[in-house]
């Protein structure tokens, strides 16, 4: 016996009788296919195992065959019985989900009688529950070569359907039992095209004015991308269109000329020939500017822009320059502009950045200076008298201040200033009346220099001093007394043409005393008065040949530079270096004469008289 199964010829009966067994058992288990072709093309040539396993059969009618397969080594080979409809069928499960465009086709060769045999081929998309046709009946077209049969109606009924049949049926018209070849199955589908997948992106890069937004075609659906983009503006479901070239993968789209702490919300979006296909929608918002900005000193953060994003929170401060002496910056508080901005006399506070912020730190610059002035800066009285003056403190800051005035003084004489606390303001002066009483025993003469100080109470490192004087007046006497002694005043014997001739009696004590009775120092003039020498006959000196020398030093000639025409017919005043200046009471002061002789004199004893007055300088003799 030979059987065919599987490509194998057994020549053995014992193997035979196995073999035949083993087909019966193995036909009545595969009734059921235990899997669907769900990939496409799908190609089935029968060379494998059989029914292959997403195939089923009506009981054993058909069977793999290696006779006159097309291709390969084996076709699948069905017997046609004689009576009866639709008893000979081989069919396919097949899922079709997500496909459409369904072709269905195979190659058939019957072995005898081409006219008594029809075909069809019917398919199911229920499971086999109920059929339509997709290739009427047919006869076969050859018992020598395949024919190609190809499945032209109601294909579209299995679009996007799971659970469908395609059953390959058979029937006798008349004539004896023959067999029916098929070979090279195939089933062709095309997947169903659909929206584009798309999902959107957290935005990046958000700046104040700027972002970059983030979309991802992930499938094209089967179809072509003709666009793709985004929707972003400030409404919720926006509606502005941005478009970005490309198919499929990831893509951007830098934003600009966005508005400053506003929220723009915006979504992916994607089109094929099946449609339209959005992301979720996002938003962001707008990173936002605080700008610091003070008078004076520092800021925190420091003065200039700083970006941040929306909603933070910012803590700010100021701090002030470093005052010098007499300086001083009043905090005044912060001006802010913008929501979420602070106004107010915190120095530390917070901000919210809810939009573009502004905020100026204000400072008041004071600076506290002060000057006094005393009217007059000298004054005297008698003793026992109370001297005032006219004290004006001048604020030269910028800011009005109280200041405590304080008086001191030298000589004790308790001096005092009222009143002792002046409010002035900028740029203005306050006045105040300082008293000193000369006491009743002071010395004539006795001078208080006495100090007035007026002082900031705000602070007390600014300060400023004026001084006046109080003098005692002093009641000058003066008695000055000339004594004339060793007069008259004797010369000798003088030759003519001599000159610088010293009295005789100049050596035995002072022609001339000038002694000075007084209650305090003073400064002596001299005046003299002078006749010219006369011989008695006719013949006379001029009184200007007459010299003196002040001094207390006996049997000197004049000092240089002391030599005067001082015996004229006037009163000069005594020139000398000091020796009558500041002449001290009780004391005396002597002059001494000398005499030149012109030559060609006549001899002969010669005299003159000599007029002598000592005043007080100053005075008129």
């Amino acid at each position: 016996m030979r059987t065919k199964y599987f490509g194998s010829v057994l020549l053995s009966t014992l193997l035979a009788t196995l073999l035949v067994t083993s087909i019966l058992t193995f036909s009545l288990s595969t009734q059921t296919a235990t899997a669907s072709v769900s990939s496409f093309p799908y190609n089935q040539g029968f060379e494998g195992s059989f029914p292959p396993t997403d195939w089923t059969r009506d009981g054993t009618n058909w069977v793999q065959s290696s006779t006159n397969p097309r291709t390969g080594t084996y076709c699948v080979a069905g017997t046609i019985a004689t009576t009866g409809d639709d008893t000979r069928w081989f069919q396919v499960a097949v899922n079709f989900s997500g496909y459409n465009n369904v072709g269905v086709s195979f190659y058939e060769r019957i072995t005898t009688d081409t006219t008594n045999t029809l075909v069809s081929v019917r398919g199911s998309k229920d499971g086999g529950s109920t059929w339509f046709t997709i290739l009427d009946w047919f006869a076969p077209g050859s018992t020598s070569a395949y024919t190609l049969r190809t499945a032209n109606t109601n294909l579209s009924t299995f679009d996007n359907q799971s659970n469908c049949v395609i059953r390959i049926r058979a029937k006798s018209v008349s004539g004896s039992s023959r067999t029916l070849r098929i070979d090279d199955f195939q089933i062709t589908a095309s997947t169903i095209a659909t929206a584009p997948t798309v999902t959107t992106g957290a935005a990046t890069s958000v700046g104040t004015t700027t972002a970059t937004l983030n979309g991802n075609v992930t499938s094209d659906g089967g179809a072509t991308i003709t666009e793709r983009g985004f929707y972003c503006d400030t409404s919720s479901s926006p509606t502005t269109k941005y478009t970005v070239s490309g198919t499929t993968g990831a893509y951007t789209k830098d934003m600009t000329g966005l508005s400053s702490g506003t929220k723009y919300y915006f979504e992916a979006f994607a089109t094929n020939s099946v449609g339209t296909s959005y992301g979720s929608i996002l938003n962001f918002t707008t990173q936002v500017t605080l700008t610091m900005a003070t008078n004076f000193g520092t800021t925190t953060p420091s003065v200039g822009a700083h970006v941040y994003d929306y909603g933070t929170v910012v803590d700010i401060s100021a701090t002030a320059p470093t005052a010098g002496a007499g300086e001083q910056y009043v905090w005044n508080g912060w001006t802010g502009t913008g929501t979420g901005s602070y106004t107010g006399s915190n120095n530390s506070a917070q901000v919210t950045m809810s939009s573009a912020i502004t905020e100026t730190a204000s400072w008041t610059y004071q600076v506290r200076s002060v000057s006094v002035s005393i009217s007059p800066s000298d004054n005297s009285g008698a003793n026992g008298a109370t001297l005032t003056y006219a004290v004006t403190v001048n604020n030269t800051g910028n800011v009005s201040d109280n200041y405590s005035l304080a008086v001191t003084d030298n000589a004790g004489w308790s001096p005092s200033v009222s009143p002792t606390l002046l409010t002035v303001s900028l740029g203005s002066s306050g006045s105040a009346t300082l008293s000193v009483t000369i006491p009743s025993g002071a010395i004539g003469g006795t001078i208080d220099n006495i100090t007035v100080t007026a002082t900031s109470q705000t602070d007390n490192t600014v300060s400023a001093s004026n001084s006046c004087t109080a003098e005692v007046n002093v009641t000058v006497s003066v008695i000055i007394d000339i004594t004339l002694s060793n007069v008259p005043v004797n010369y000798g014997t003088v030759n003519p043409g001599t000159e610088n001739n010293p009295a005789t009696n100049n050596a035995h004590g002072f022609p001339m005393t000038i002694k000075v009775e007084s209650t305090t120092k003073v400064n002596v003039d001299i005046y003299v008065k002078g006749t010219d020498w006369s011989d008695g006959a006719g013949h006379s000196i001029g009184v200007e040949n007459c010299k003196y020398d002040d001094d207390d030093m006996l049997g000197e000639v004049p000092e240089t530079g002391q030599l005067e025409n001082i015996l004229k017919l006037s009163y000069p005043s005594v020139a000398n270096s000091g020796y009558f200046e500041n002449v001290t009471p009780g004391s005396s002061k002597n002059i001494y004469f000398w005499i030149s002789i012109p030559a060609g004199q006549w001899a002969g004893t010669y005299t003159n008289n000599i007029c002598a007055k000592a005043v007080k300088d100053g005075l008129v003799p």
